[in-house]
């Protein structure tokens, strides 16, 4: 099942009792909830409008505390969270630690696919100085991979391989795309954040100062090509 955990801590309760029930009385052999997330803090709650991230941590923890089921973390990587990922990484590990029992099963699962489209939101209209955050996580990972094939608080290999996928799409996939196109992601980006900022009462500064340099850039790239 599918959810952005964004309802009452009350309607997950009654959710989980349910799911726990069928689970108790052999109706169903198992169960996963999906969610999504795509970093943490400020950051987070800026990419998905109407996230707030304590309640989504609250209703993660009924949901896990009463059903003893999994999870998968849905990440879409995009060009908001190269610079903002490591603090996921962190929490993704607090929460295994949290949650992981001494079973062998890994109750929290994580998936990182990269968004390709709409252009001003995919990663690859990013200058490629930004490989740096991609490179530092990738080590993140590496450096934490599990040693211990019981200990479930770590990264498995795979998730390694997922996340290098999309590191090298970075510098790789991003061969492919074209001039124009990453122009227009640009000058979109330029435009549609300004529009997210003024119509939600947001900052875009203030949520993401590592990328003033990059909306400079957006900026010149608009002004240079606007009607």
């Amino acid at each position: 099942m599918n959810s952005n955990l964004g309802v009452t801590n009350r309607r997950v309760k009654q959710f989980s009792e349910k799911v726990a029930k069928l689970l108790k009385e052999g109706k169903i052999k198992s169960f996963r909830l999906y969610t999504s997330i795509d970093s943490w803090g400020p950051q987070a709650e800026y990419m998905r409008r109407g996230l707030d991230c304590k309640v989504w941590e609250q209703n993660l923890d009924t949901y896990l505390t009463i059903t003893g089921a999994r999870t998968s973390l849905m990440i879409t990587y995009n060009v908001l969270v190269v610079a903002y990922f490591r603090q996921l990484l962190e929490k993704i590990e607090e929460l295994r630690k949290k949650y992981n029992t001494d079973d062998g099963v890994q109750r929290i699962d994580i998936d990182t696919p990269y968004l390709k489209e709409p252009p001003h939101w995919m990663m690859n209209i990013l200058p490629l100085e930004y490989g740096k955050y991609l490179d530092d996580d990738l080590q993140y990972i590496k450096d934490n991979i599990r040693t211990d094939r019981n200990d479930l608080t770590k990264f498995h290999e795979y998730e390694y391989e997922k996340y290098k996928r999309v590191r090298d799409y970075f510098y790789e996939g991003g061969q492919k795309i074209t001039d124009d196109l990453r122009e227009r992601g640009r000058r979109d980006f330029y435009v549609f954040f300004n529009e997210y900022d003024k119509r939600s009462d947001l900052d875009f500064a203030k949520t993401f100062p590592r990328y003033s340099e990059f909306m400079k850039l957006c900026k010149e790239t608009y002004e240079q090509y606007k009607p």
